[in-house]
């Protein structure tokens, strides 16, 4: 099974987060953070596979660039406003793997994580051209 760790400064949206992922009994463990910088006490400690981020804390670009980095297998999840909608590629240039909605239903929420697991199993595409090399075709 896998954690997830949620990291949104809103304690109240983050413990509706948490509780509806827990409920869900798929993961082995939801944790939660109010801070980019706290996120380094849980993915090792707790084998975090994908972390959930609102979406003004992913507008840090420099410490979203150091957590996609340094853990390169966690899968990440951007929670983003009801109305709004990010293009794929952005996302995926961004290190991204899934967005879902920050009103989204616990269900929802749940598949938008296992998307996010998956994806993140895939490597991006410049690691890949680096791991293959010439046997590639874009």
């Amino acid at each position: 099974m896998n954690s997830v760790l949620i990291v949104d400064p809103d304690p109240v949206s983050r413990l509706r987060l948490e509780s509806g992922l827990s409920e869900s009994n798929q993961f082995s463990g939801v944790f939660s953070c109010g801070s980019l910088s706290e996120v380094d006490r849980f993915v090792p400690v707790y084998k975090v596979s994908v972390i959930v981020l609102v979406q003004q804390l992913a507008s840090d670009q420099a410490a979203l660039d150091c957590i996609t980095q340094a853990y390169l297998g966690v899968g990440l999840v951007l929670l983003t406003d009801e109305k709004q909608h990010i293009d794929e590629a952005l996302l995926s240039a961004l290190g991204i793997h899934a967005q879902t909605s920050t009103t989204a239903s616990p269900l929802e929420l749940m598949v938008t994580v296992a998307k996010a697991m998956v994806c993140r199993l895939k490597p991006p595409k410049r690691m890949r051209k680096t791991l293959f090399g010439r046997f590639m075709k874009d």
